[in-house]
């Protein structure tokens, strides 16, 4: 018998994405941001011409590929690996494939059946989003730290974990099929509880 699907993210839910991204943009222009401050994703980017100068030095960076592991995230994802059948769906670029599978197989070695990449970033028209790849995969679980993602998700049919307690992803009352987990010790609780 298959186990249910979980597909989870990386960026700010198995990876301190945001700490290693504002650290890098501090250290580069002499500013002195907190990724936890800022209400929207990107939105302490107020300067286009900056971002278009900084994007391209932070995936040279090779941050993708020394980024830490959140607390609790892999003692976690072994516990669900018992149960689950875990993949994961990130939204990162192209040029951080590599560094992203290394990352993985360094941190979570054989805990993941898969890795896909969702092309939300594409501008030649041909973007998937992790809802779509998520139901073709027949995911019945999403873990992210997005919203919006959550919310698609759910829109297919996904139950979303909406991990974190990050400033872009606040929303008072959240719909059917998606729940809050502010840590990975939330999300154990929250599977946990599915198979009492």
């Amino acid at each position: 018998m298959s186990k249910p699907i979980i597909a989870v993210d990386i960026d700010n839910v198995l990876a301190r994405h945001a700490d290693a991204l504002m650290d890098l943009y501090n250290d580069t222009y002499g500013t002195s941001f907190s990724a936890y401050d800022y209400d929207e994703q990107w939105s302490w980017m107020d300067d286009k011409a900056r971002m278009d100068d900084f994007h391209p030095k932070f995936i040279a960076s090779g941050l993708h590929g020394r980024m830490e592991p959140l607390v609790g995230s892999q003692e976690a994802i072994r516990i669900l690996h018992q149960k689950y059948d875990l993949v994961i769906i990130t939204a990162r670029w192209k040029e951080v494939v590599e560094l992203t599978l290394d990352w993985v197989n360094k941190n979570f070695p054989g805990m993941f059946i898969g890795v896909h990449f969702a092309q939300i970033w594409q501008e030649n028209g041909n973007m998937v989003s992790k809802a779509e790849i998520g139901k073709q995969l027949g995911a019945a679980y999403l873990i992210d730290d997005n919203l919006s993602h959550c919310l698609l998700a759910a829109e297919a049919g996904i139950s979303s974990v909406l991990f974190g307690d990050y400033g872009w992803n606040k929303k008072e009352t959240l719909p059917k099929l998606v729940v809050r987990a502010e840590s990975w010790q939330a999300v154990q609780e929250y599977f946990d509880g599915l198979s009492r």
